[in-house]
């Protein structure tokens, strides 16, 4: 069916009523929203991998962190301080905001070298857990 000469008109027209009305509409035009959800799974894909994909992701991720968890316990780190930087790491803090909060503490130390660290102990927590 062909769209009416006065459909734009008339599309601007209603538009403008909703606006005046307080209504937000979440699409940007007709393929677009304004904002981005989250729950990339409605849409089926994830950064372009299927939804199995992502789920099967999520899954390892929470494996590594159940991981990291039991290390902080069973391991005897080398010094407080990096059992401070594995106990922000196994809670999921990012490297730079792990580096903001030891300054905090008068520890300065650059995101790489707490990368380093965390790279470092991560060899030897698999290599432990990958014996038993």
């Amino acid at each position: 069916m062909p769209i009416p000469k006065n459909f734009q008109s008339l599309k601007a027209e209603w538009y403008q009523k909703l606006k005046d009305a307080g209504f937000d509409d979440i699409e940007q035009d007709e393929n677009y929203l304004k904002r981005w959800t989250s729950a990339a799974h409605l849409r089926g894909k994830h950064k372009g991998r299927d939804f199995e994909t992502v789920l099967r992701h999520q899954g390892y991720v929470q494996d590594y962190f159940r991981l990291t968890k039991w290390f902080l316990h069973d391991y005897k780190f080398e010094s407080t301080r990096l059992k401070l930087i594995w106990h922000y790491h196994s809670n999921g803090m990012p490297y730079r905001d792990i580096a903001v909060r030891l300054k905090s503490f008068g520890i300065n130390l650059s995101a790489s070298t707490i990368q380093s660290y965390i790279y470092r102990l991560e060899k030897k927590m698999l290599a432990k857990y990958d014996q038993e």
